[in-house]
């Protein structure tokens, strides 16, 4: 039996993101996602209009405004990679509108790796999946400083979007022709 989450969904799309980092890549170090918006004071009843517009179940698209759903997920990620969290609630709301690609001047680089990896993420524009990470090697260091990545860590790679009715057959697909499950705990090194 395969147990796995899916490709274009949060969860799945930072997994790819982490697996990139288990080969000569840099190695992650935070794995993160940026919310559009949250109010944790929306509801089913706030959002039954939204929910009707685009034939969706008020009670799912309250957990995605108000911050239920990236905290479940986050934690999938959590364990799936080993890695911790920051705090209870992770930046629960914190705001961030700069540049995807300075991101990682949020975080101590020291306690990500003292805690051997940690998982957060926080809410503003643009909404992308991401993955800090670094590479221990002077000399990846310097191509990464070149080619405008960052010094010591950078910004792995980002994905803007996540297209579930795409990328779930990936998902199956994985799962049912080669047994690779998206999301696992097997992903440990």
């Amino acid at each position: 039996m395969i147990l796995t989450g899916c490709e274009g969904d949060e969860p799945g799309v930072q997994m790819n993101l982490y697996s990139l980092g288990q080969g000569p890549w840099p190695h992650p170090a935070l794995m993160g996602n940026v919310k559009g918006l949250q109010d944790p004071y929306r509801n089913p009843t706030t959002q039954q209009g939204f929910a009707e517009r685009w034939g969706q179940n008020a009670a799912m698209v309250t957990s995605f405004a108000d911050g239920s759903k990236i905290s479940f997920e986050q934690s999938i990620v959590a364990n799936a990679t080993g890695f911790k969290v920051l705090k209870r609630g992770m930046s629960r709301g914190q705001q961030y509108t700069g540049d995807v690609l300075k991101i990682g001047e949020l975080y101590d680089v020291e306690e990500l790796r003292r805690l051997g990896g940690a998982i957060d993420y926080v809410v503003g524009t643009p909404p992308p999946r991401c993955c800090l990470a670094e590479h221990p090697d002077p000399k990846q260091q310097h191509y990464l400083s070149l080619y405008k990545m960052g010094l010591d860590h950078s910004i792995l790679s980002s994905i803007p979007y996540h297209l579930v009715h795409f990328e779930a057959p990936n998902a199956i697909a994985r799962a049912v022709l080669f047994r690779d499950a998206t999301t696992n705990r097997s992903a440990v090194p």
